[in-house]
């Protein structure tokens, strides 16, 4: 049979090692006419290489070759991988038994002398193939069971860290971080050393999850626990509770300093931009802190009174940390009756809205309102939303209120316009949760068609980021309440981060600028720009600009001067209740035209001294000389009345309190570039009065104790600046006043 010949499949190999003609004749034949197939080889070489490419079942192997001897091939064999299991079964001429054990020796299982019967050659090679067949099936099923036994541990190594692990960020979980934690308890016990948890809380988490979805929310955690990750020492733990809480295990902590260094570390790192739905976010972190064993010896006492800290962190308005004290389970214990009564508050119909007037600038009227809820709790009094919202928010009441307020606000409107009183339309905030409510303009429909109120009297309020959040969908969801007929503001405008491609495609009527903007509008000429910035940007997109939070005369002035549209705020009314928003409806109440106007004090000059007798001095001196004083202990003061008139020369001395006399004249001339401005010190050397006066900071410099004579001539050369500046239609960069 040739090596070529085809066989069924499955049928036996054998090679055949030998150099004697007659020996492979005879053996081929009766090995072939058994059904075998045969390959052959003359000497060493030739048999290595054909027993690695065919690799037999069987090999017959002569113990006297050309160059090499049978047993020496054998162990040769028997010394590579490919052909190591494969049987040898000696047929040679040697008798001696010294051979023999040779043989076996070398590895082979049989030896057969010649002359020989093929019967019995026949006979031993079916035996050995027999016995290779019965070890191959067992080694095939042993591997068979060590592979099951592999993949059962396999999986039961998989069940036990799907059990430990938190499956999103891999951070072990709640039962692995604190079997860990109580181990290393009972270690600081041991050594009487300090260990720290540290219980860490996303902010507003929530609100990324609701607005740009789950997806986003799962991104935002995954990054989470690999900041941590590369920020955390490596003797410390990590784990993940559930939703956006983390904690941190921290051992052999000495001191409070170490924690805080720590603790800047992954807050720092927390803070970093990440990109969610095409968009960057910075995520802060409220972290609460427990100690070993100052404030528990227990796992579950730690991570509680830890889980308490973060609350009061929270509290304190996010992004910050607080370490366990004894007096914060009083406040829980408070928040936790506070949420049960929430609860109860929607059953007893204890939520009560009040209604906050917007001012007309143009004209000093009532143009519209804004409802905010109040909670008339039975045991706390009237509560106000910054009390209850965020528990609302948390507790996932906040569809409930908000639906509440809705429906609650458009019945209000129809019973004010069946009695006919004049209303104005009604501004209602949307929450987050809301605005990501597909079903929200269902809502609307809904409340408008129960109190059959008119779409016009209502006007819904969406925060810069809320809106910003996945503003393809935002644009989508406003054009579908505005086909309802609402009008749209965008709130706290200026805190976000709008894109403004966005922001003019967005179908709103109304950008309503940050309080903190208006707060500091009269004193900072950043906050100042903005708030201009923000009424110009208004304008130029054909929307009305709306000021919050305005407290002061001299913030009213300056917005009605900058050409804000409207305002709202403590200055003109706080918040009222239905009745007494009524009345000033009936009424017609309206802010005076004189607040609307910054008048003009011929020959007065604005005097900032905080010492009463200088102040009470230079009044004296100037008394005869035509010119009015306004005298002002400060800065703070100064810039009301910069803000309520239009002041020609500003005087301040150089040393005051919180704010030196060339910081403010610094901030006078961004403000209110026309104005005059004087130093006046006996304190400050001449080349620093040189540089304040080249820089423009001040016009000139009246020394202490000063000259008569010399304080009216600046005086007297200030006012004609004044009139000179005027006159010209005010002061130009190239001025440098």
């Amino acid at each position: 049979m040739s090596d070529e010949e085809e066989l069924p499949q499955g049928t036996a190999t054998i090679l055949l090692v030998d150099d004697n003609p007659v020996d492979l004749l005879v053996v081929c034949k009766q090995f072939k006419r058994a059904g075998y197939r045969v390959v052959v080889a003359r000497e060493a070489e030739e048999a290595i290489e054909r027993a690695g490419f065919v690799q037999p079942d069987l090999i017959l192997l002569d113990v006297v070759l050309p160059q090499s001897s049978g047993f020496e091939l054998c162990r040769r064999l028997k010394a590579t991988a490919s052909t190591q299991d494969i049987p040898v079964i000696f047929i040679t001429a040697l008798t001696d038994v010294s051979d023999k054990v040779s043989a076996f020796e070398a590895g082979g299982v049989d030896y057969i002398t010649k002359p020989f019967q093929i019967g019995e050659v026949l006979a031993r090679v079916n035996t050995q193939l027999s016995l290779r067949a019965m070890q191959q099936l067992l080694n095939a099923r042993n591997q068979q069971l060590q592979q099951q036994l592999s993949e059962q541990r396999l999986q039961r190594e998989e069940l036990e860290y799907r059990a430990t692990h938190d499956m999103l960020t891999e951070l072990p979980n709640r039962a692995l971080f604190m079997d860990r934690l109580t181990h290393a308890i009972e270690r600081a016990r041991r050594n009487q050393s300090q260990l720290a948890v540290l219980f860490i809380d996303l902010d507003k988490f929530k609100i990324i999850n609701d607005t740009l979805g789950h997806g986003a929310g799962d991104e935002l955690l995954q990054s989470v626990a690999e900041r941590l990750r590369s920020c955390a020492r490596k003797s410390d733990t990590l784990g993940r509770l559930g939703g956006d809480e983390f904690v941190v295990l921290a051992e052999n902590t000495s001191a409070v300093a170490d924690i805080e260094t720590l603790i800047e570390r992954l807050s720092s790192k927390l803070v970093e931009p990440v990109l969610l739905a095409g968009l960057m976010h910075s995520v802060t972190c409220s972290i609460g802190i427990s100690l070993y064993p100052r404030d528990g010896e227990t796992a579950e006492t730690l991570l509680k009174h830890a889980d308490l800290a973060m609350f009061q962190a929270k509290d304190r308005g996010r992004n910050a940390y607080r370490f366990f004290e004894a007096s914060m389970q009083e406040t829980l214990n408070r928040r936790v009756s506070l949420e049960r009564q929430l609860h109860e508050a929607f059953d007893r119909d204890e939520f009560v809205l009040y209604y906050q007037p917007q001012i007309d600038l143009r004209n000093g009227r009532i143009c519209s309102l804004e409802a905010l809820v109040r909670w008339q709790s039975p045991n706390e009094g009237l509560v106000l939303p910054g009390h209850f919202v965020p528990l609302a928010e948390e507790s996932r009441l906040i569809l409930a209120l908000g639906e509440w307020v809705l429906r609650s606000a458009c019945l209000q409107l129809q019973r004010w316009l069946n009695r006919g009183v004049p209303v104005v339309p009604v501004a209602i905030n949307l929450a987050a949760a809301q605005f990501a409510d597909p079903t929200l303009d269902q809502l609307l429909k809904g409340a408008l068609v129960e109190s059959e109120l008119d779409a016009r009297y209502l006007e819904l309020e969406l925060t810069e980021s809320m809106s910003m959040s996945d503003p393809e969908v935002s644009l989508a969801m406003m054009h579908r309440l505005k086909e309802i007929g609402v009008s749209l503001a965008i709130d706290d405008f200026g805190t976000g981060f709008s894109n403004l491609s966005y922001v003019r495609r967005f179908p709103v009527d109304k950008l309503k600028i940050d309080r903190t903007f208006v707060e500091g509008m009269i004193s900072n000429p950043q906050d100042n720009s903005i708030v201009l910035s923000v009424i110009r940007l208004a304008h130029s997109l054909g929307l009305k600009a709306v000021a919050e939070g305005v407290e002061t005369e001299g913030q009213v002035r300056l917005l009605a001067e900058g050409g804000c549209d409207m305002f709202q705020g403590h200055q003109f009314r706080p918040a009222l209740a239905a009745p007494d928003i009524e009345d000033l409806l009936q009424r017609q109440v309206c802010v005076s035209p004189d607040l609307l106007a910054r008048p003009f004090q011929l020959r007065t000059v604005l005097l900032v001294e905080d010492e009463p007798q200088v102040a009470n001095s230079f009044r004296r001196m100037v008394r005869n000389h035509d010119i009015h004083v306004i005298a002002v202990e400060g800065p703070a003061q100064a810039y009301e009345v910069l803000a309520q008139q239009d002041i020609g020369v500003v005087v301040s001395d150089y040393r005051m309190p919180r704010e030196d006399g060339i910081q403010f004249l610094s901030n006078v001339k961004r403000l209110y570039p026309n104005s005059i401005r004087i130093l006046m010190t006996g304190h400050v050397d001449r080349g620093t009065l040189e540089n304040t006066i080249n820089q423009a900071e001040a016009f000139r410099f009246i020394a202490k104790p000063w000259y008569s004579d010399q304080v009216i001539a600046t005086l007297e050369q200030a006012f004609q600046r004044y009139d000179y500046l005027s006159r010209a239609g005010g002061v130009s960069e190239s001025l440098g006043m």
